[in-house]
């Protein structure tokens, strides 16, 4: 009775705080119209891209369809879908890049890769930008690309091999349990169908905080072994200025019983996933995406290609727990604290090391205007305290934001490129893999 409670109040709560939200942001929008003052102006460079992109751009890119693989035929590729199960029971999707016209064994020659999402976000993050994205790039350049969905994704309905959606326990699920359950759940996998004793990992934002937790030494290092290298885009580890805005300090300021009872105690915010699925087109969901995420992220899109920048928001927000969530922005939570492993103490404490000798090859990939996270002080910590952590590069990207690693032009040159020889140099068993394109010699 307790959880239908819970259920009822926070539909209204939720619906409210989410009605808020897309007023002050279509307010904020229609400010700028008024004013003639545009949310972002693009940089030279990336005027040029755009002119570019749209002369190349072929007709069937256009469509706005909630369908990836439908974006994955359009560029000649299948979208190779498999269900695991985790040992806590819940049942992942995960992808695989594939090239109908290759053979089984020129494809398990390549190196296998895995990418993985972040918070709120799907696999489609990395597919959306189609050829001018991570996950095609390398593919092109002759990686196996593999693409991880956390638990329940888009589909609450089959979540789970014996919870349902209405019950608790289907819900009660946080950060640690995507690293530690989650992570090596797909690897392990990945291993398995590719024969190799490591996976080369490359993870963005919460992607990056779930496989920290995972390696850190009071929890499962030994998942450290299964990684070749770990390449980590707008690492979230420690927490940004952004999370001091209002409306997250509301949400802090909640106590434990408010925020279930404001939120639930079951998925975040559902009303966002029926909004998609039963009330609004892809077009209006994916601009209304864009407009409430813009104004809660604070983030620019002057780096982007606009034609299809609402497509990447109509893969996302998939369904989280509202216990995930406390995590993340409430009371004893990420922001409170200030890095993800509270039991630390706080954010300043870097005197502990928290890695030891099995963490994988590491490459940090840190935006300068990445306000959500600080990467900056991530590397710090690494540099200063963890002796154990060989890192072998660090990308400074002077110019991106949090989800410039993602959706910028000239996202293959700044982040591909380097990803794809630091993922063959670090490579396990490259005697019986193919070399990708660019990589000789390394």
């Amino acid at each position: 009775m307790q959880c239908y409670i819970y259920r009822f109040i926070s539909f209204f709560s939720c619906l409210t705080f989410l009605a808020t939200l897309v007023t002050i942001a279509s307010f904020k929008k229609l400010k700028r119209s008024f004013t003639k003052k545009p949310v972002s102006v693009k940089p030279i460079k990336y005027q040029q891209l755009q002119k570019d992109f749209n002369r190349l751009r072929t007709t069937p890119e256009h469509k706005l369809v909630f369908d990836l693989k439908y974006y994955c035929r359009v560029h000649g590729l299948d979208l190779q879908e498999v269900n695991i199960v985790t040992s806590d029971g819940f049942i992942l999707t995960l992808q695989r890049l594939i090239d109908p016209n290759e053979s089984k064994s020129d494809r398990n020659s390549r190196y296998p890769v895995l990418l993985l999402h972040g918070l709120l976000q799907s696999s489609a993050s990395f597919l959306t930008s189609g050829e001018n994205g991570i996950g095609f790039y390398l593919f092109r350049s002759g990686y196996d690309v593999w693409l991880g969905n956390n638990r329940v994704g888009f589909d609450a309905s089959s979540g789970h091999v014996e919870f349902k959606y209405k019950d608790r326990q289907m819900w009660n699920w946080g950060i640690k349990e995507m690293g530690t359950i989650d992570l090596a759940c797909m690897i392990n996998h990945i291993k398995k169908e590719t024969f190799s004793e490591k996976v080369a990992l490359v993870a963005h934002s919460q992607g990056t905080t779930q496989t920290f937790f995972a390696l850190s030494k009071d929890h499962t290092p030994e998942l450290g072994q299964s990684i070749s290298c770990f390449c980590a885009l707008s690492p979230a580890v420690y927490s940004g200025k952004l999370l001091q805005k209002p409306y997250w300090k509301f949400v802090r300021g909640l106590s434990s019983r408010m925020y279930d009872l404001w939120f639930g105690v079951h998925s975040f915010m559902p009303i966002m996933l029926t909004m998609h699925s039963n009330m609004l087109s892809s077009r209006v969901y994916g601009f209304m995406g864009y407009l409430v995420f813009n104004y809660l992220f604070d983030w620019e899109d002057s780096l982007w290609d606009l034609e299809i920048r609402d497509r990447h928001f109509i893969f996302s927000p998939v369904y989280v727990s509202a216990s995930l969530m406390k995590w993340w922005l409430g009371k004893g939570g990420f922001s409170d604290h200030g890095c993800i492993l509270e039991e630390y103490n706080s954010a300043d404490n870097i005197e502990t090391v928290w890695f030891n000798e099995d963490f994988p090859p590491l490459a940090l990939f840190l935006p300068y205007h990445d306000e959500l996270v600080d990467g900056l002080k991530l590397l710090n910590r690494i540099i200063k305290t963890e002796s154990k952590v060989d890192l072998v590069k660090t990308v400074h990207l002077k110019d991106y934001s949090h989800l410039d690693v993602l959706w910028a032009m000239d996202v293959n040159e700044q982040i591909g490129k380097p990803l794809k020889k630091i993922i063959w140099k670090t490579a396990h068993d490259r005697e019986r893999r193919i070399c990708p394109t660019g990589c000789e010699g390394l």
